[in-house]
């Protein structure tokens, strides 16, 4: 279960990839391709010698228990293709060497002994199953998939790629995102919180939250409590310049809570303003022109939580990833969970630990790093150790 299912798809419908562009494979890395990625060249590029030794080609000149052929090159790697090797013949060959045409086998330098300009074999290591030769494209294929529409582009990835010989991909665009933190009584951090002021938390935490999920930062400041002011964040909003907008605070029913009212008025849709989930119930969901803009509550920990759960896969959908909801896994509760009555969906920052083959999740203290996102279904009042729930790993 997650916001998706609460909500239903149509509150999300329309919202569709942005635009691409063409990058580096190097630079890439960490963006959504936006087509599919194929091999350019066949890796390895020929046959590759897997040993040190000699490549030979059918049978020596036989002489008791061992077979002798005439060394007629040396080949190591990066050295240029030997041509074809003749019958009877052998090369000495390094790992990584080009294998010529008409070599069959390379046979390690353990089991050979150099006599002058011949090499003696055991009649065994030619008898072994084991060729010590990589073929070519046995690896990577020229045309093989090595990422799917839709993919995010990993260090790993880039191995492949590189080798692969694909020096460049097409990534979705990153979503342009500004953020503000509403509230008269907030400060950036560093300023005096005298006076009732406090310094805001949730500042730093969307800074460094959201370009994990592909955000591009356009804009990121402090709204104080003023319709003037509010109105005037929502009157540039319309004209453009971002793909989503957020703001925090201002969203509950007192006289200061301007955010819903100044976000109507200035030609905002709202397609949902609560959802049936703690922490959700003051939220907004909209449109203003072009613009995405969520309201999310203001205490730090429903942030962290609903970046995870509903902002977090609203900006990997608008990157077109394959998938962007959260990963849903079963775990073993670990600790019991005090939770509030009602009839909502709790969510609950935890700790995810996989151990033995066991994965046990527990309630995340104050200051430590959540791993994961505790699911309990409506009607939930306690849970109790040893309890199966719902969890969503963080994995970014």
């Amino acid at each position: 279960m997650d916001i998706f299912d609460l909500v239903g798809t149509q509150a999300f419908s329309g919202i569709g990839r942005l635009g691409v562009e063409r990058l580096s494979a190097t630079m890439a890395v960490g963006r959504i391709v936006a087509t599919r990625v194929a091999a350019a060249v066949d890796v390895p590029a020929g046959a590759e010698s897997l040993r040190d030794g000699y490549v030979v080609r059918s049978q020596g000149r036989k002489e008791g228990r061992e077979l002798l052929f005439p060394v007629v090159g040396e080949i190591a790697a990066g050295s240029a293709p030997f041509g074809e090797l003749a019958p009877g013949c052998a090369c000495r060959i390094f790992t990584g060497g080009l294998v010529p045409d008409g070599g069959e086998r390379v046979v390690a330098q353990e089991e050979c002994h150099r006599l002058g300009d011949v090499v003696a074999v055991g009649e065994t290591a030619l008898a072994e199953r084991r060729t010590h030769v990589r073929g070519r494209g046995s690896e990577i294929a020229r045309g093989a998939v090595l990422l799917e529409e839709g993919a995010r582009l990993g260090v790993d990835h880039l191995l492949a790629l590189t080798a692969a010989g694909v020096e460049e991909v097409e990534v979705a665009l990153r979503p342009r995102v500004a953020f503000f933190c509403t509230g008269s009584e907030l400060v950036a951090a560093g300023e005096p919180v005298a006076g009732g002021r406090k310094s805001s938390v949730n500042t730093p935490l969307l800074h460094h939250l959201l370009p994990r999920y592909g955000a591009q930062l356009v804009e990121e400041r402090l709204v104080a409590d003023r319709e003037e002011e509010v109105a005037g964040l929502f009157s540039r909003l319309a004209a453009g310049g971002c793909d989503l907008a957020i703001t925090t605070g201002g969203m509950g029913p007192g006289k200061y809570d301007l955010v819903e009212q100044a976000f109507v008025a200035a030609g905002g849709t709202v397609l949902f303003d609560h959802l049936p989930m703690l922490p959700g119930r003051a939220i907004l969901f909209g449109r203003l022109g072009e613009t995405l803009f969520v309201a999310l509550p203001g205490p730090p920990y429903a942030v962290r939580t609903l970046v995870h759960e509903l902002v977090g896969p609203l900006l990997l959908r608008l990157q077109g990833a394959r998938q962007f909801r959260p990963r849903a896994i079963q775990a073993t509760l670990a600790e019991s969970c005090r939770l509030r009555a009602g009839h909502l969906l709790q969510v609950k920052a935890g700790v995810l630990n996989i151990e033995s083959g066991r994965c046990t999740a527990r309630p995340a203290q104050v200051g430590e790093a959540i791993s994961c996102f505790m699911l309990f279904p409506p009607g939930s009042e306690a849970s109790l150790p040893g309890s199966f729930i719902e969890v969503h790993p963080v994995e970014m």
